[in-house]
């Protein structure tokens, strides 16, 4: 679950000429968390989200998410 809420972060991206971009598509995809209270559980969805993923393959510590 925690990569769904890494990809529901809005990101301002900057990248390199050898870096590739993916783009969440959020009508194929969902963000979904639990959190745990006491003895129970609460469960719940976000409906708005977007995000994306850049790969700089040439400098991996320069990739964004």
């Amino acid at each position: 679950m925690f990569q769904f809420a890494v990809f529901a972060l809005a990101a301002f991206i900057t990248s390199s000429a050898f870096a590739t971009t993916w783009n969440v598509d959020s009508g194929h995809s969902n963000v979904i968390f639990t959190v745990r209270h006491l003895v129970s559980k609460v469960s719940g969805t976000f409906n708005d989200f977007s995000g994306s993923v850049v790969l700089d393959s040439d400098k991996p510590e320069n990739s964004i998410v």
